[in-house]
């Protein structure tokens, strides 16, 4: 604000000077000139400052677009990667759980074998007891052994 009114006292200081100087021109005649040019030179820095203006917002329209495809190839990448993964997940996820149920039916195979297994052991036992021992005279355990 001081600036203005610094310049604005000097710009009047040179308008009398010239006036005393010149006797041909008129306080409103120089005012007019010097107002002509500060609305030449306000006129200039507005239309330089809207080229820059127009300039800055092409660069940015470049740049967000360049940053679009940017981000439109990496979520297409990630997109790629997540199905990778998935496609690896459920892999793994049938062969664990292809590899419990394997497991799980050998596991009760043997149990169903060993009991089968078992039960037939012990009915051929007692199929070979039965026909060691008649039937008739069962087996006393007082009859073994000397007797008193």
């Amino acid at each position: 604000m001081r600036f203005s009114f610094f310049l604005l006292e000097k710009i009047g200081q040179v308008l009398v000077l010239k006036k005393k100087l010149t006797s041909g021109y008129t306080l409103t005649g120089i005012d007019m000139d010097i107002v002509t040019l500060l609305n030449i030179i306000v006129s200039l820095t507005s239309i330089i400052l809207a080229i820059v203006a127009i300039v800055l917002s092409i660069l940015f329209f470049v740049w967000s677009n360049k940053s679009n495809e940017e981000v439109r190839k990496s979520a297409e990448r990630i997109n790629c990667t997540t199905e990778k993964i998935d496609a690896l997940f459920n892999k793994f996820y049938d062969d664990t759980f292809g590899i419990m149920k394997s497991t799980v039916v050998a596991m009760q195979n043997r149990l169903f074998s060993q009991n089968e297994d078992s039960q037939t052991q012990r009915k051929s036992e007692e199929k070979s007891q039965k026909s060691l021992l008649p039937e008739d005279n069962p087996r006393r355990d007082d009859s073994v052994g000397p007797q008193s």
